[in-house]
């Protein structure tokens, strides 16, 4: 698992205060290590689970899908499969975060391989899951809050 930098959670909790404005909840940070980043609460009700992503590139520049860890996707599923609510994947491009439900009829996503430079810069490939960037829904004023 790559350490988040300083920029990394910077980006992150930013982000977590735009989505709390905009979606009327609050996001309590999970700990250090843990495989999502967020628990979504309203009122002392646990809504949902988020994990928070920066791309540096624009949204264009990924093609039909974004990639995501295969084992990111694996932890995500199984908070679903467990609590039975959704697990909301929010994705920061150039132009705006989007997000992603994974919920119990999420369809499927198609697998495959990428490669990823760890810390010391070596090239490690594993797998990965794929995202249709037409199943990405930009975060907005006019759209109201799915949880």
């Amino acid at each position: 698992m790559m350490r988040e930098s300083s920029v990394d959670k910077y980006n992150e909790r930013t982000a977590s205060s735009f989505i709390e404005k905009l979606w009327d909840v609050k996001l309590f940070e999970c700990a250090k290590g843990y495989r999502c980043d967020w628990q979504i609460m309203r009122k002392g009700q646990h809504l949902a689970f988020g994990e928070y992503k920066c791309s540096r590139k624009p949204i264009k520049s990924k093609g039909d899908a974004y990639w995501i860890d295969f084992s990111k996707i694996l932890w995500l599923e199984s908070a679903v499969l467990s609590t039975g609510k959704p697990v909301f994947l929010f994705i920061e491009f150039d132009e705006g975060i989007f997000y992603y439900e994974i919920n119990v009829a999420s369809p499927r996503l198609e697998t495959g391989r990428f490669s990823m430079r760890d810390t010391a810069g070596e090239a490690n490939k594993k797998p990965c899951s794929h995202i249709p960037i037409k199943s990405l829904i930009k975060l907005s004023e006019n759209e109201a809050s799915p949880v």
